[in-house]
Formats: C-alpha cells, sequence, structure tokens
C-alpha cells in the first residue's frame, strides 16, 4: 500500500482493494497546493487518511517542494503532525 503521484489526475493517490483514497492537487508556483482529500466510504475511520497524508507529505518532501495546505483534513491531520509542519509554506 503506497501512495503515487498520478500526476495526470493531479492528486497523490492510494489503492486498496480496486478503491482510491486521494489527495487532489496543483501546482502554485514552486509548491504544491493540497486542495481535497477523499476517502472511499468503505476506507473512513480506519486510518486511510492519515497514511494518505503522511506518505504524501514523503512523497512531496522528497521532491523538495513546500505544501500549501488548502485541504480541511490536511489542516486537521497537521495539528497531529507537527513535525511536518517545516514543509508548509507560511504566509499562504
Amino acid at each position: 500500500m503506497d501512495v503515487i503521484n498520478n500526476v495526470n489526475k493531479q492528486r497523490f493517490e492510494l489503492e486498496i482493494n480496486g478503491e482510491i483514497a486521494y489527495i487532489d492537487y496543483d501546482m502554485a508556483g514552486s509548491n504544491i497546493r493540497l486542495n481535497y482529500t477523499e476517502v472511499p466510504e468503505s476506507m473512513k475511520g480506519k486510518g486511510i487518511g492519515s497514511k494518505l497524508a503522511d506518505q504524501t507529505f514523503s512523497l512531496i518532501g522528497g521532491m523538495n517542494m513546500k505544501v500549501i495546505p488548502d485541504c480541511h483534513f490536511i489542516q486537521h491531520w497537521l495539528t497531529k503532525h507537527p513535525e511536518k509542519r517545516e514543509m508548509v509554506v507560511e504566509n499562504e
């Protein structure tokens, strides 16, 4: 279960049993704006959103980019993972 960057759809995806949880994004200069997180109903409450967010941040870090967290789920997730705040663009 690894998150992939689907560049064509501009989203980070995690596929489990044929269903896809994803974080929709767009490029904002040299940063990535995370717009929306979607987790299928059958996956909710199983930590899939957190796994998706964690691996997404790892992928973005490997790209040496920063995050603009417009997604409410990501904003909430960051309150529980302050170690990832260093990847967030300030004053956006």
